[in-house]
């Protein structure tokens, strides 16, 4: 059974972040799954069109983690339009929440709606940490697939 949630520590900081619902998981997986697809095709017709030698080095087994950030840079660089990035970041970043250093609870970041709560702002205002912490929650929610035994890796 896995688990629902995690805590990690970035700038000095515990944020506990949360699987994405199924539906918007599901959904979000296969937007990037789609989105590196098109962008890998792009990049095989450019190379069969220069008439560069394909490698024949031996492939290297990678972890799940990172193919994950391997998609999402992939995704993000460029694949992607701005509607669905902020969607997918929305999604990502209304599961994580922040751990208060008052009360030790974890308090939301980002509410239902979209908008970033109190305890938030400063995650609102740094996007290196956004970058990071949408980064973490598509490895949390994702790795795992990458690594299953029935995907034949």
């Amino acid at each position: 059974m896995s688990t629902r949630s995690k805590v990690v520590e970035l700038n000095g900081q515990r944020y506990e972040i949360r699987k994405l619902a199924p539906d918007v998981g599901s959904f979000i997986f296969m937007r990037m799954m789609g989105l590196s697809l098109r962008s890998r095709a792009s990049e095989k017709e450019q190379a069969e069109e220069s008439s560069r030698p394909a490698t024949t080095a031996e492939p290297v087994k990678i972890s799940g983690e990172m193919q994950v950030r391997a998609l999402a840079f992939s995704v993000f660089a460029g694949a992607i339009g701005l509607d669905d990035f902020k969607l997918i970041q929305n999604a990502c970043i209304k599961s994580v929440s922040k751990q208060n250093p008052k009360t030790n609870f974890f308090m939301p970041v980002m509410t239902d709606g979209g908008q970033y709560t109190p305890d938030g702002e400063d995650v609102e205002n740094n996007i290196g940490l956004v970058m990071n912490l949408t980064t973490e929650v598509l490895i949390f929610c994702f790795a795992d697939f990458f690594e299953s035994p029935s995907l034949g890796t």
